[in-house]
């Protein structure tokens, strides 16, 4: 089955599109989604399968559910929020998020949602975290999330910046490290709670401030 969704992004009234149901999985490329309020729902991510990545310009009152998004390569993006202007209070949840360089990258996000994402066999990083308009603005909650890769990913979450990340009862597999902070601007007020952490090359958490 054959679905283009761009064609779909492009094209709705109604702010809301419905994935097909499909075992195999489609083959998206590089979809991008302009500066407008958007729900892409899938009915599970074992039966809505997608290839490629999504880009959101923007982001704000994006809803992204129940589906599957595989790389096209194994190193690129999957999902990327914000990165023509700050995502407020973006949905991400019941994702499967596989064979990417890194599943999500977040360049502007403030009072984002991921619940129930997994990600998994990453290359680089599970989530890549920095506010490229103001350093210290953010307050993204990841919870009951879950990062596990078996190909030598860096860490399940790297930050640059962006204060506020919650992540609450997350479990973290292998990879060299949990949590790498990298501090490129003033970032407070990290939240790190009833998460197992397991199985990493060099340690659980790696922090250089600014």
């Amino acid at each position: 089955m054959s679905f283009d969704l761009q064609s779909a992004i492009n094209n709705t009234t109604t702010g809301f599109i419905q994935l097909p149901y499909s075992s195999d999985v489609q083959g998206i490329g590089n979809v991008v989604i302009p500066d407008k309020p958007l729900t892409i729902q899938g009915c599970s991510p074992w039966g809505a399968k997608l290839r490629g990545t999504i880009t959101c310009l923007n982001g704000t009152g994006v809803r992204m559910r129940g589906f599957r998004l595989e790389g096209l390569n194994g190193n690129e993006t999957g999902i990327i929020l914000g990165k023509e202007g700050v995502a407020v209070m973006p949905i991400l949840e019941d994702l499967v998020l596989a064979n990417l360089g890194t599943p999500m990258r977040l360049m502007g996000c403030c009072l984002g949602s991921f619940r129930d994402v997994y990600c998994v066999d990453y290359s680089r990083y599970g989530v890549a975290i920095a506010n490229i308009y103001n350093g210290d603005q953010g307050d993204n909650t990841f919870t009951t999330c879950k990062f596990d890769t078996s190909r030598g990913g860096l860490s399940a979450f790297f930050q640059e910046s962006s204060g506020g990340l919650n992540i609450h009862s997350c479990k973290i597999l292998q990879g060299d490290y949990a949590y790498i902070g990298a501090f490129n601007a003033a970032t407070s007020d990290l939240s790190f709670v009833q998460c197992s952490i397991e199985g990493q090359k060099v340690g659980a958490f790696k922090v250089d401030p600014c």
